[in-house]
């Protein structure tokens, strides 16, 4: 089924998701760092 959502919404859900995580932390550099990884093992280097 489809679910509709005013954007407001959906961006209060978000933040209230990530809203425990340090400022400092970056998700993005974080899974960059993940995928990298799992290159480097698919590689074998």
């Amino acid at each position: 089924s489809l679910v509709l959502e005013k954007t407001e919404t959906v961006k209060k859900r978000l933040k209230n998701r990530f809203a425990q995580l340090p400022e400092s932390v970056s998700l993005a550099d974080e899974l960059i760092a993940e995928r990298r990884t799992e290159a480097n093992k698919e590689s074998g280097q």
